[in-house]
């Protein structure tokens, strides 16, 4: 399970570490390229169908091409931003 002080870095969580910016999604390692990337005052939002187990992502109410499938373990939101 995940704790409150774990970081993106922390090595143990690598293989299920999933990173979305500048169009590109990484999820298990692997990078897949194809969603618009995002900017100051953007709206950014995530779906999680636990039925389906898919994540799919949305700029500025605009659903994204590329979405994550097979999403079967205990997961946690993390967000990080910088400017």
């Amino acid at each position: 399970s995940y704790k409150k002080t774990d970081t993106f870095i922390d090595s143990s969580y690598i293989d299920r570490l999933l990173d979305w910016n500048n169009g590109s999604v990484w999820y298990k390692q692997q990078p897949k390229e194809g969603n618009q990337g995002f900017r100051d005052n953007d709206t950014v939002s995530l779906e999680m169908n636990c039925d389906k187990h898919t994540l799919t992502f949305f700029v500025n109410d605009i659903q994204q091409p590329v979405y994550i499938t097979g999403i079967n373990e205990i997961w946690a939101a993390l967000a990080q931003f910088f400017k």
